[in-house]
């Protein structure tokens, strides 16, 4: 299966899964890309460590001189990032390190990293060049998956390598919107490769106060005119901001 979002997105991903085993390809571009992790360990059902998780292929991880990384990841940890370069097998023979060939690394170039990248973890991937992150894995077992949300930015994906419609995120325990009914308190922003397109959600209660019974449990526009239709491709990650503690629930 092939997913391709709006062209603003520049964003492209290739599908694949056999039974609950497979892969998400995705096309990365020089910059910032918002990438999510839909995979566990085959056979345990635990979260896979970064070199499993995050394949890459065509980039360099290393700039001409061997002294900073040009490919790199972050991963949100709730109010900053932690930073890991990656290296190609010809930039570690360069350094006769063979161990660190294909490999994120610690940010300052220590050792290579070992660290969880859980399905339903969004993470940033920048990059120089034009390439490929393959995520490979298998498919969380459970029917529905819930995420934890708390209050702020949470950065997150859909835990199974599938596109979906934005309003297959299901939001439980938050509110939507102030008091007032004014503005939203809980958000999806959605990267788009420069900026991002932002999303409001309304709780049941909230669109009854509205007198607007569709708009119960939906995401709608930013400017609240009518309910979002917009697409997630596979692989990708987001933003969901709010003010209190939740979850969203994603389906198989």
């Amino acid at each position: 299966m092939l997913a391709v979002c709006a062209a603003s997105c520049a964003w492209a991903a290739e599908v694949y899964s056999a039974n609950t085993v497979g892969y998400t390809r995705v096309a990365v571009n020089s910059g910032l890309n918002l990438l999510g992790s839909s995979f566990v360990q085959v056979g345990t059902g635990e979260a896979l460590d970064i070199n499993e998780a995050v394949k890459v292929s065509g980039l360099n991880g290393l700039d001409e001189g061997l002294e900073r990384f040009v490919t790199t990841v972050r991963l949100w940890t709730g109010t900053s990032y932690d930073t890991y370069g990656y290296v190609t097998a010809d930039e570690a023979a360069a350094w006769e390190w063979p161990e660190a060939a294909d490999k994120w690394l610690l940010s300052d170039m220590s050792d290579v990293a070992a660290v969880p990248v859980p399905a339903g973890d969004g993470f940033w991937v920048q990059t120089t060049g034009t390439g490929t992150i393959t995520l490979v894995g298998q498919v969380p077992a459970a029917a529905t998956t819930d995420v934890t949300i708390n209050p702020g930015l949470n950065l997150v994906s859909c835990p199974y390598a599938k596109e979906i419609n934005i309003q297959d995120i299901k939001v439980n325990g938050l509110k939507g919107l102030d008091e007032g009914l004014e503005r939203f308190v809980t958000t999806i922003r959605l990267w788009t490769g420069t900026s991002y397109d932002t999303y409001g959600y309304v709780n049941a209660e909230e669109a009854a106060a509205w007198e607007w019974p569709e708009a119960a449990d939906k995401w709608l526009l930013s400017d609240m005119s009518d309910i979002a239709d917009v697409t997630i491709p596979a692989g990708a990650g987001f933003w969901v901001q709010t003010t209190g503690t939740g979850s969203v629930t994603f389906t198989k």
